[in-house]
């Protein structure tokens, strides 16, 4: 019989195979720093965080959190003094990584990440 937490672990795994970038969870190394803002006032821990390497890696990540029923915080920066760029027990998509932009005039548009 399959318990919860391996249900979960399948998915974190599964997850890890699907991210091109870093996916954390409590007790990984690197997980208490990933986890912590600014202002350091702001104490949370998200069940998972996904360090985005890509803009595929958003859309899984999203897709996780949807699927999953987590909470979903986007940290780009990690300056929020309400504490948006984080959550307890939910998913932070890190995009700190993401730092290119590429830019047409002509077309008006913009790509980052």
């Amino acid at each position: 019989m399959q318990t919860p937490t391996t249900m979960i672990d399948r998915e974190i795994e599964t997850l890890r195979a699907q991210i091109h970038g870093t996916v954390l969870v409590p007790g990984d190394d690197g997980y208490d720093a990933a986890r912590q803002v600014f202002p350091g006032d702001i104490d949370r821990h998200p069940a998972v965080i996904v360090r985005a390497a890509d803009a595929a890696d958003v859309g899984r990540a999203i897709a996780f959190a949807r699927d999953a029923g987590l909470e979903l915080a986007v940290r780009s920066g990690g300056h929020s003094a309400a504490g948006y760029s984080t959550t307890d027990g939910g998913l932070v998509i890190d995009l700190r990584g993401l730092d290119e932009i590429t830019i047409d005039p002509e077309a008006r548009t913009a790509w980052a990440g």
